[in-house]
């Protein structure tokens, strides 16, 4: 008499199978979530050393010409309002021009560079009529005189003052902020009075793309 032995047949249950498949789920979702993170960390360090390198030049660059400029102390750096302005979100911008010696710098503090204005600071060098002086708009045209722009696109120049000398003191000081972000994720908390936005990101959608830079120094004239 012949005797047959059952075979145990292995194999995942369908409770199993549900429950790997969660496990692997988790797994993955953490995953995602840390490659999101790690995404809008780096967006944020490009946007960061983008707006620092625009705060770095430009005060570098003012801060040189002050020094080699030979005007009268306490002189050498004059401003002019033109014409041109823009209005974005119910806020008017105004176009300006400061000049130093030679070199004239225009510029419109607010609104973002590639929706708004075409510039932001655009340094090229003074009319020999005077500072301001038949300038370009620099809000509605791209200038063709072999001029340099100094903000980035997508950027926006916040703040840029030039204040002369107190008494007692022979330097300049220098203060430049320049934020980039859309409206969405930018705060600029317009302050009428000096022209700075103190700018700030938001807690907001899309913040990963939003970097602000500032830098305050003094600088005075080399001695002629």
């Amino acid at each position: 008499m012949k005797q047959h032995q059952s075979k145990k047949q292995s194999g995942f249950t369908i409770l199993e199978l549900m429950i790997a498949t969660v496990i692997v789920s988790i797994i993955l979702l953490l995953v995602t979530s840390v490659m999101i993170s790690l995404q809008n960390l780096y967006y944020k360090g490009v946007n960061q050393e983008s707006v620092q390198n625009d705060v770095r030049n430009i005060t570098d660059q003012v801060s040189q010409e002050i020094q080699d400029t030979n005007a009268t102390e306490g002189t050498a750096v004059q401003t002019a309002s033109l014409p041109y302005s823009v209005t974005v979100n119910g806020v008017t911008s105004h176009e300006m021009a400061t000049c130093i010696g030679s070199v004239q710098y225009l510029y419109v503090i607010g609104p973002e560079v590639g929706t708004a204005t075409k510039q932001a600071m655009w340094r090229d060098s003074t009319p020999g009529s005077g500072c301001g002086k038949t300038a370009p708009n620099i809000i509605t045209t791209d200038p063709s005189d072999g001029g340099t722009e100094y903000v980035a696109s997508g950027a926006r120049l916040t703040d840029f003052q030039i204040n002369p000398p107190t008494p007692g003191d022979s330097n300049y000081a220098i203060y430049v902020s320049v934020a980039i972000g859309n409206d969405n994720v930018i705060n600029l908390n317009n302050n009428s009075t000096n022209n700075d936005y103190g700018a700030a990101c938001i807690d907001a959608s899309g913040n990963q793309f939003c970097a602000t830079a500032s830098l305050q120094t003094e600088v005075g004239q080399r001695l002629q």
